[in-house]
């Protein structure tokens, strides 16, 4: 057991060499992937059209962060569910028998919601990584900073301690 005490501070350095890395794992990867979903977005060339005032937006800024896909998304549900309500309100043929092109726009709106709203999750989730790695490293500089002098002193003292007593009682045979 002593021995398990004298090398414990070793342990808790390479628990704190892990954190540190995986932190910076989980932050590289956050920021790397809002990247590509930001490029992602430009890449699709949406602006906020002008009704995306209503949700707290300029008209015409491109759609390249969650707060300006978040506002096209909604506008854009703003313009189906406003005009034609949900999608069991649209008939599927017109008087004259033909298919509603109406179901149509309608799907394409549903398309276009659901991508921008992926890509604001995906900012969401992004920023999660973010913070992950950013308390994972908090836990590997306190393992650095507080674990391993406290372990190392520790074994530090335990050795001096029985140097100490070494010196004026006789240790037991078979102790460390």
């Amino acid at each position: 057991m002593a021995t398990v005490r004298r090398w414990l501070w070793v342990g808790a350095l390479a628990f704190g060499l892990v954190m540190l890395a995986l932190g910076s794992f989980f932050i590289a990867k956050g920021f790397d992937a809002k990247a590509q979903i930001r490029a992602a977005l430009e890449e699709e060339q949406v602006y906020t059209s002008k009704d995306a005032t209503n949700f707290g937006v300029a008209e015409g800024l491109l759609v390249a962060d969650p707060v300006t896909a978040q506002a096209q998304a909604d506008t854009i549900k703003l313009h189906t569910l406003g005009k034609w309500g949900p999608w069991n309100k649209i008939p599927s043929k017109l008087a004259d028998g033909t298919p509603n092109p109406d179901r149509q726009t309608f799907v394409n709106g549903v398309a276009l919601r659901t991508a921008l709203n992926m890509a604001v999750l995906s900012f969401g989730v992004a920023d999660l990584a973010i913070g992950t790695g950013a308390v994972v490293l908090l836990i590997g500089f306190g393992s650095l900073g507080l674990a391993v002098p406290a372990f190392y002193w520790a074994k530090e003292a335990e050795t001096e301690l029985r140097k100490h007593l070494g010196r004026t009682v006789a240790a037991p045979a078979g102790a460390d």
